[in-house]
């Protein structure tokens, strides 16, 4: 029994390989908005698992629950759970996959979520309802609805509406046209509605500063996460 097989005891059957030793992957990790890819390789793979080798280990600080695979020249896409992260080594163990229901389709821009609840009003139909920013990029926005019962927006997929929000450090409130998208139902009392959004110029401007500058404080975040997970254990950690 080799040192991965003896780390990793599994009481499951074996699963079906979906992914292949020979193969390379490009390993997708969603983070508050952003999606970190990069390259992957494996290096192990056992009865119910399998363990990559990550070239930048700092996006293991990134890693939660789940995450996405591809292979370079195909868009099917695999579904994966983390299972355990080495920051010291930059190895990644990932278990229970599953195939994709859609093909990979990389993002027309990139999306952030903000640092602060950010309070979206829709005006509709004589009436306001309100929300809470989820994510946006310069092209569209998610916003998250609280109801109760079965209540439902009175707008149709492809119903063009009025948004308003205010973003932090942003001076002024943002006023879009957009398009209802989608909704998905999150819980009974919560609803993901997605909008496709068509900002003035002005608008664009700030939209695209204020994700670029989101992004760099994403970016350092994971850099100051990394940091910790390299420094020494004390005695304390070592001996008890």
């Amino acid at each position: 029994m080799n040192g991965f097989e003896s780390t990793y005891t599994r009481n499951q059957t074996s699963f079906t390989p979906l992914v292949n030793k020979d193969r390379d992957y490009l390993l997708t990790i969603p983070y508050k908005g952003l999606s970190l890819t990069e390259p992957v390789r494996i290096f192990h793979i056992g009865r119910d698992y399998a363990v990559f080798q990550l070239p930048n280990s700092r996006v293991c600080a990134a890693l939660k629950d789940r995450v996405y695979l591809r292979t370079p020249d195909s868009g099917k896409t695999i579904i994966a759970s983390v299972e355990e992260v080495n920051f010291q080594r930059g190895w990644l163990t990932l278990c229970s996959f599953l195939p994709g229901r859609s093909e990979w389709r990389d993002r027309r821009s990139e999306r952030v979520q903000t640092s602060l609840p950010v309070r979206v009003r829709l005006p509709c139909h004589h009436y306001e309802y309100y929300g809470t920013l989820d994510d946006l990029s310069i092209h569209g926005l998610g916003v998250l609805l609280y109801h109760v019962d079965d209540f439902k927006i009175p707008v149709e997929v492809g119903e063009k509406v009025h948004l308003e929000f205010k973003l932090p450090a942003v001076a002024r409130p943002l006023r879009v046209d957009g398009t209802l998208i989608g909704m998905q139902s999150a819980s009974k009392k919560l609803s993901r509605v997605g909008f496709h959004i068509s900002p003035s110029r002005l608008h664009l401007n700030m939209l695209n500063k204020f994700i670029q500058q989101r992004r760099i404080e994403l970016i350092t975040e994971l850099e100051l996460i990394w940091m910790q997970t390299q420094e020494p254990r004390s005695s304390k950690d070592l001996y008890f």
